[in-house]
């Protein structure tokens, strides 16, 4: 209310000038000057109804304008970091390769150094008694091999008195596990397949036998992993905790060759490893030795060279002890 009495008089101001107005406030004046008055009093009405809307439009302007801007600011912000994005993810291909080599060779450093540690507190233990140039500690360049010495599966070399009927020396299967140039994957084969004793069907091994065989398998490459992942002279015990899946895509035969290749998913350390496999037949040289064999009984492997996939499995591994040995 106040407001609009200033501008009434204001306007009045304006448009009569001061000594009319004062004479109209103080009620002195004849009825001509009345209705003149009231003329005034409708061109302040007026007067403050346009300068209100003036003033309305005019915080109006300024708030969408202070939005703009805010929007401008966050827009410009979320357009920076994108595009920095984009740049990280566009680097040359020579800056790229660059920071890899560099991640890998500090990668190298550290374990070389823990390996050579390991040496000097351990002088008497062979680091690499598979005598592999993929062996970890080889490729570091902490440890080497013997060339006059032959090389070795991992169950001859770090468990050789072990009594399983699977993967030790003097069991019936002999499975026999060793690393390949891809440092994620072990190769594990049974050099004579599954002998008829453990057939389901006339022809056909049962299912629950090649889950033994890829069972073992995925304990050794847990073991393995967990032996190299913390820098250990041997690896640990592991059994079988759980089968996460398992799938037999095709029949195995009796007495066929049969290799299982087999990956680390995951490693919880230092207790527990899942581990998936698969198990294939074919995709391998003729064996005229084992064609040849007094038994007359010939595998499927003798004479293809397809490579088929017959299993395939997921498992989780238990540490339960802390050097690996079951004899």
């Amino acid at each position: 209310m106040l407001r609009q009495q200033r501008a009434f008089k204001e306007a009045a101001r304006r448009v009569l000038g001061s000594g009319a107005f004062e004479s109209s406030s103080s009620c002195s004046f004849s009825s001509s000057s009345s209705s003149h008055f009231g003329r005034v009093l409708f061109a302040a009405k007026e007067f403050t109804s346009s300068s209100s809307s003036s003033l309305a439009s005019t915080s109006s302007t300024k708030a969408s304008v202070c939005c703009s801007k805010r929007r401008g600011r966050s827009f410009s912000s979320r357009f920076s970091s994108s595009r920095r994005r984009e740049y990280s993810n566009n680097l040359p291909t020579k800056e790229k390769q660059q920071q890899e080599e560099e991640k890998e060779q500090n990668h190298v450093v550290k374990f070389q150094e823990k390996w050579e540690e390991l040496m000097n507190q351990h002088p008497s233990v062979a680091l690499n008694p598979c005598n592999s140039e993929l062996h970890p500690a080889v490729v570091v360049g902490a440890a080497k091999v013997d060339e006059t010495k032959p090389k070795r599966s991992l169950q001859e070399a770090y468990d050789p008195f072990a009594s399983c009927f699977v993967c030790s020396k003097n069991g019936q299967l002999k499975l026999e596990t060793r690393r390949t140039s891809d440092r994620k994957i072990l190769r594990s084969e049974l050099a004579r397949g599954l002998p008829e004793t453990y057939e389901e069907l006339p022809g056909i091994i049962a299912p629950g036998m090649i889950t033994s065989v890829m069972a073992c398998s995925g304990s050794w490459h847990g073991s393995i992993a967990l032996m190299d992942k913390a820098v250990l002279a041997r690896p640990p015990l592991m059994m079988l905790e759980k089968i996460i899946d398992f799938t037999a895509t095709d029949v195995l035969a009796p007495n066929e060759k049969c290799s299982v290749h087999s990956e680390i998913v995951s490693l919880d350390e230092p207790n527990f490893a899942t581990v998936k496999m698969e198990m294939t037949i074919g995709g391998h040289e003729k064996d005229d030795e084992e064609s040849n064999s007094t038994s007359g009984n010939k595998s499927r492997s003798n004479y293809t060279s397809k490579k088929t996939v017959c299993a395939r499995a997921i498992m989780r591994f238990k540490k339960i002890g802390a050097v690996r040995s079951i004899s």
